[in-house]
């Protein structure tokens, strides 16, 4: 190209001297300056330039920063850059950020200058002359290749930018993407594919085989299975698997494509992205381990565990509410009315109430005890223990706690105020009995004696009389009172059970009435038990009596025998059952039943069902007694409607058994003793506490010609025995204070008198000898209240003695 004109050229950059002294046809003006702030600030002085030649070759870290900032301080001037060979994608971007070209390190100033020319040419100023001549259809044409490398360039770096953008993205994501070729099996990775895999790109895994290699053997089935099927997918495939990178680490892929199919419908490539999920997979699998874990600590804890997603109302219920409650997976619901619903209703609006306190305070911990309905409709007696989860403005999100069933604990605490209770009654009964015997035997003697001296008044007899009748009621009602205090004299024998309610049998026909049907049930194998037969049998009928009148004199009455074993104390829902072998008595009926609240009041005494004036209240009671005096236990199961079973547990007789002690009810004569009021001359030191009775006593011995000798106590009586070594009989009551049992007294007077002989008293006898130490066989024991001739003949029986 050739021209008349020279043109400013501003030469930024190192190695300026490299264009030499040949200069192009344009005569260049030329302004070589080493630095860009030198080229800013000779273009800030003013200086006119008409194109820029900036060398990026030798400063190739600077980037594009040089070229941005010759256009703002000339933007109206012509910027081409020279570049190394090996850097045409940074001449390319050069143009797409605004330079009219690029040239490559090495060209010719002819070269340069022929550029610039063109340069010039599209942003020619007014200048004095023009370019023209016959170079102008070089000049075009050299127009034409400029534009085309611009579209080039421009085309090159949008593909730049967009691979650009796929590579952060697969970065960001931890994700790669790949392309593989059906006909030739040929693979193609993108760099965040190569990356996720560990390798490098200059390393390239070509084909399917090769990917193969890196899955781990007990994945690579699904893979191959897929692969060889590829032609007959169609829509997205997924697959997850492992692999093994160079390091030795294992990561999970996840692989999703797509069948591209050619022109004739025919699959030709798949396309797909893979994504790393091995912090997906941890946390799966972490998650399993923290549910299963959570499943088994609900297990181990045997609570009801629940999680109450309160924004949702929706309720995670554990195993527990399967084990503690009998609910299935079908029966559990998730929601709040499901529980709500389930709730006793005299405890419904106190828990609901104290739920709405905790959420809407500031609470962390709710705790409460409510009975809650169990899937066959029983109530269960829970305590439930919620943690509320807040968010940071305190609004409560989340409820996770556990329900722990205490109806076990509940009954037997129940079970427990409930022993402790009649042990108090029978102890307060025992004592009031004792004394109420005490003046009943002042009483019926000195009726006694009345009757016999008002013999020739029938007036005054009669009323005498009076008094010896309520006072011998009295005296049966004491004795009542002693049966449910365990306080009674029993004479235990093997008994057998069977053929004792066999004799009864009869005898209960007659009595329930032919309304009522009896059954009877026997253990062929029961063995017998070690209990009182008269009291068993008086037990059995007040039972009946009581079943007949829960019937209204119609119904059905069974009575079953059976052999049981308690191995522990937790093998009954009672919490006193003593480990043994027990035989089991029990009588049924189909009658109107009890609820709770009366079944806990059952046993004590004067309590009744029955209407006013139909029974004394002592029934069940005496019953009681006698059971637990003779070592057994008794329970009571009933429903309303549903009728009542009421089981002895009476204690197995085994070999070996001690026998009984002396009954002091035995036959009303003796063939050695047929005058049972025959008195005698005989020394008897009676030891008596209670005045009255003492005083009574006295004279009752006596006027039966018996020379007596009377104390207040053991060591009164002690003195006596040293001065009148002649005393022929100890008449002393068992229990008396001072710290001196009649046992006591009894052992310290043998120890003076080794052949001196014993009778013994009592109104609070409970086995009153065993329990206060006497052993001597055969020995005598007088309750009180007596009458004359009971003392006369015990006097003489434990005189006639030794």
């Amino acid at each position: 190209m050739t021209g008349q004109l020279a043109n400013q050229i501003l030469w930024v950059g190192e190695n300026s001297a490299a264009l030499g002294c040949d200069r192009p046809a344009c005569q260049l003006g030329l302004v070589a300056l080493d630095q860009v702030d030198a080229a800013l600030a000779y273009l800030a002085a003013g200086h006119q330039v008409d194109g820029i030649l900036l060398n990026l070759a030798g400063s190739a870290t600077a980037g594009l920063a040089p070229l941005e900032a010759l256009q703002a301080q000339a933007p109206d001037v012509p910027v081409i850059v020279l570049v190394n060979p090996n850097q045409a994608a940074l001449g390319l971007e050069a143009v797409w950020a605004g330079a009219e070209d690029y040239l490559v390190w090495g060209q010719t100033a002819a070269e340069i200058g022929r550029a610039l020319d063109c340069a010039l040419a599209r942003r020619r100023r007014p200048r004095s002359g023009s370019v023209a001549g016959a170079g102008g259809d070089l000049s075009e044409q050299m127009q034409l290749d400029a534009e085309r490398r611009r579209a080039e360039a421009l085309l090159t770096t949008r593909i730049r930018q967009q691979a650009t953008l796929l590579t952060s993205a697969e970065r960001i994501g931890n994700m790669g993407s790949w392309a593989l070729d059906l006909n030739t099996n040929h693979l193609v990775w993108s760099v965040g594919t190569y990356r996720l895999f560990g390798l490098r790109p200059e390393d390239p895994i070509e084909s399917f085989e090769r990917f193969i290699e890196w899955v781990l053997p007990e994945d690579r089935p699904e893979l191959l299975s897929n692969h060889a099927q590829v032609n007959r997918f169609s829509g997205t495939l997924e697959v997850t698997y492992r692999i093994r990178r160079p390091d030795g680490d294992v990561r999970w892929l996840s692989d999703r494509g797509n069948i591209e199919v050619d022109a004739e419908g025919q699959p030709s490539r798949q396309l797909g992205t893979v994504i790393d999920v091995t912090a997906q997979k941890t946390a799966e699998v972490t998650l399993r381990a923290s549910e299963e874990r959570f499943r088994l600590v609900s297990k181990a804890t045997n609570d009801a565990i629940w999680d109450w997603d309160l924004l949702a109302d929706i309720t995670w219920r554990g195993e527990g509410y399967k084990m503690l409650f009998g609910y299935g997976d079908d029966d559990l619901g998730t929601s709040y009315d499901w529980w709500h619903s389930r709730l006793h209703p005299d405890d419904r609006q106190r828990l609901l109430a104290s739920i709405q306190t905790a959420l809407e305070g500031d609470a962390t911990i709710w705790t409460n005890e409510y009975r809650f309905r169990c899937h066959d409709g029983r109530y269960a007696y829970v305590m439930d223990r919620g943690y509320v989860i807040r968010n940071e403005q305190g609004q409560a999100l989340r409820m996770i706690g556990g329900m722990l069933n205490l109806t076990e604990q509940k009954n037997l605490e129940a079970q427990l105020l409930q022993s402790q209770k009649m042990e108090a009654i029978g102890q307060l009964t025992g004592g009031v009995a004792h004394d109420f015997n005490n003046l009943l035997t002042v009483i019926l003697g000195n009726a006694e004696l009345l009757v016999e001296l008002l013999d020739t008044q029938p007036r005054l007899r009669s009323l005498a009389d009076m008094i010896s009748g309520a006072a011998q009621r009295g005296a049966d009602l004491t004795q009542r009172l002693l049966v449910f205090a365990r306080r009674q004299i029993l004479d235990p024998k093997p008994v057998d059970v069977n053929q004792l309610i066999g004799r009864m049998d009869a005898m209960l026909r007659r009595t329930l009435g032919e309304q009522v049907e009896v059954r009877c049930s026997y253990d062929i194998q029961l063995g017998s038990a070690l209990v009182d037969a008269s009291q068993l049998e008086n037990a059995l009928l007040n039972l009946c009596l009581n079943a007949r009148d829960a019937m209204n004199g119609v119904g059905r009455l069974t009575l079953t025998t059976a052999q049981t074993c308690i191995i522990s104390p937790g093998d009954k829902f009672q919490g006193d059952f003593s480990p043994g072998d027990y035989v089991l008595v029990a009588v049924s009926d189909n009658g109107v039943g009890m609820g709770p609240e009366l079944l806990s009041q059952v046993f004590e005494p004067f309590f009744t069902t029955k209407a006013r004036g139909k029974g004394t209240g002592l029934g069940l009671s005496m019953v009681y007694g006698f059971v637990r005096q003779s070592n057994g236990y008794v329970t009571i199961d009933s429903e309303p409607g549903a009728g009542t079973t009421v089981r002895l547990y009476l204690p197995r007789c085994h070999h070996g058994s001690k026998p009984a002690l002396e009954s002091c009810h035995g036959p009303e004569t003796s063939p050695a003793w047929s005058d049972a009021y025959s008195g005698g001359s005989e020394l008897i030191l009676l030891v008596e506490d209670n005045a009255l009775v003492r005083a009574h006593a006295q004279q009752q011995l006596e006027s039966l010609g018996y020379r007596v000798l009377a104390a207040e106590n053991g060591p009164a009586a002690l003195k006596l025995l040293h001065q009148w070594p002649e005393i022929d009989l100890l008449f002393t009551d068992v229990i008396m204070p001072g710290g001196m049992t009649g046992c006591d007294l009894a052992a310290a007077a043998h120890r003076l008198q080794p052949q001196l002989r014993v009778l013994y008293t009592s109104g609070y006898t409970e086995n009153a000898l065993i329990h206060q130490g006497a052993q001597e066989p055969g020995i005598l024991l007088l309750a009180k209240p007596y009458q004359r001739a009971e003392l006369a003949r015990h006097v003489r029986q434990a005189l006639a003695k030794g």
